[in-house]
């Protein structure tokens, strides 16, 4: 929200004080200031501030909280800031999407396929060979990483 001209800013306080059908004294009363201080604030040399626009809001929160939040952000506040209400929590984020579980025997058929489409062959002939490489890597303590990272290197004549 753009600022308030210095007029607009009287304005909007003595709109405010009228709403809430109160004096200049009245008004001096309920904010512990003096008449004559509200009265030099609606003057023509008079600007409300930060301070002026939040005790005015706290006033009208009772009458009409939705003017009390506009006199709140003319104040450069919120009504959450000024404790009148509680803060407006954020939703929780979505659950996760469960990911589908997929059976073991397919994931096993997909790495199998691609390593046949890989040699030009049949998947059912690429079983036996994988079968073997995963054993010796389990009789040799090799990693998938570490086996992965030596087949991408290509090989020194």
């Amino acid at each position: 929200m753009a600022d308030l001209s210095d007029d607009q800013k009287r304005d909007q306080y003595r709109r405010a004080r009228h709403e809430l059908g109160m004096t200049q004294v009245q008004l001096g009363a309920a904010l512990r200031r003096s008449a004559r201080t509200l009265s030099r604030l609606e003057g023509p040399n008079g600007v409300p501030d930060d301070y002026d626009f939040t005790s005015i809001a706290r006033l009208m929160f009772a009458e009409n909280p939705e003017r009390a939040a506009q006199l709140a952000r003319f104040g450069h506040t919120t009504l959450e800031a000024m404790g009148l209400v509680a803060p407006v929590e954020a939703p929780p984020p979505p659950a996760p999407t469960p990911t589908p579980t997929v059976a073991p025997r397919l994931l096993a058929d997909t790495v199998a396929c691609a390593a046949a489409e890989a040699a030009n062959a049949t998947p059912r002939a690429m079983r036996a060979g994988l079968l073997a490489a995963l054993i010796r890597m389990e009789e040799v303590g090799l990693t998938a990483e570490e086996l992965r990272k030596v087949l991408e290197t290509p090989p020194t004549p």
